[in-house]
């Protein structure tokens, strides 16, 4: 299923296509996809125009993306903009209303950053403020704000027309019901010997960089998805290791990588470097049970480059 169609010329485009590609990484995901092919993966319908794709799912997630880096997309109707407005003259790349309650909105700004972080610090002026990170080039706050969970990232790119790049999460407020995934049940499943494993279904791409980011092989490691899009390619893996661990090898792996930055977004940690003139993005996600995936996989593992 081709979203964009055409060769990325520009820095803008390769941002968006790699927005896109982590926007059906969510998605695939929250289907328990485990399958290159997307018609697979839960997607109940797809409409394409000539400006955005809408993608829907089994479980009612709806996915839009711009298909033309000029057009910005609409934010969607149940987007809290009263308690948390959208920047001005804001270019929405991407918003995604999931099945969870969650809303997440992707776009970029022509703007300095300064001017967007200092907007929402008065915006969310008397938010209970649990996470804020602030490093060259790159702004993150996590928080609660008047029933709302948020979690609001800007980073800065060289581009003709847009300075920035931001992500906006929201979710309202509710009790944590993930403490009781018990660690017993992944305790108590035998671990299996450290290799990595490429089922039948899954068809591995030859162009992989493994000698840039050679695959998680320290424990147990299992391909789940392939995703191709434009010029990028995403590659998604399940591993028995623990988070942790799994943080730390990555960590290591790209802490040297030209043009690197880390980031965690809404408990998604992710690395990004570009090593052998090959701009890779690795994301690591905890299996707390709620991923659809068996236990004794411990950390998901998703690879753009």
């Amino acid at each position: 299923m081709q979203i964009i169609t055409g060769k990325s010329t520009t820095k803008g485009d390769e941002i968006m296509n790699k927005m896109v590609i982590i926007f059906f990484c969510f998605l695939l995901i929250g289907c328990g996809g485990n399958n290159e092919n997307l018609e697979n993966a839960g997607i109940a319908k797809v409409d394409v125009d000539k400006d955005q794709t809408e993608i829907t799912t089994d479980d009612d997630t709806k996915v839009t993306v711009t298909n033309d880096l000029e057009e910005s997309i609409d934010i969607p109707d149940s987007f809290p903009k009263h308690i948390i407005p959208i920047f001005k003259d804001a270019h929405i790349i991407g918003a995604s209303e999931n099945a969870d309650g969650s809303i997440v909105i992707v776009g970029m700004i022509k703007d300095e950053m300064k001017d967007f972080v200092d907007f929402y610090k008065d915006v969310l002026d008397g938010a209970e403020v649990t996470l804020e990170q602030n490093a060259e080039g790159v702004y993150l706050t996590m928080g609660n704000f008047e029933g709302l969970t948020y979690t609001i990232s800007i980073a800065e790119e060289i581009e003709e027309d847009f300075k920035c790049t931001f992500s906006i999460i929201v979710m309202a407020e509710s009790e944590d019901t993930t403490e009781e995934v018990t660690e017993t049940e992944s305790s108590e499943v035998e671990k299996a010997p450290a290799e990595f494993v490429i089922p039948e279904v899954v068809t591995w791409p030859e162009d992989y960089p493994e000698e840039s980011v050679p695959i998680y092989s320290a424990a147990y490691t299992e391909a789940k998805i392939v995703v191709n899009q434009g010029d990028e390619t995403m590659v998604a893996l399940m591993t028995e290791d623990e988070f942790d661990e799994v943080a730390d090898y990555y960590e290591a792996m790209l802490s040297d990588a030209s043009d690197y930055s880390t980031m965690n977004l809404q408990g998604t940690l992710m690395f990004a470097g570009t090593i052998n003139d090959v701009m890779i993005t690795v994301m690591l996600l905890e299996n707390d049970g709620s991923l659809g995936e068996d236990m004794r996989f411990r950390t998901l593992i998703q690879i753009v480059y």
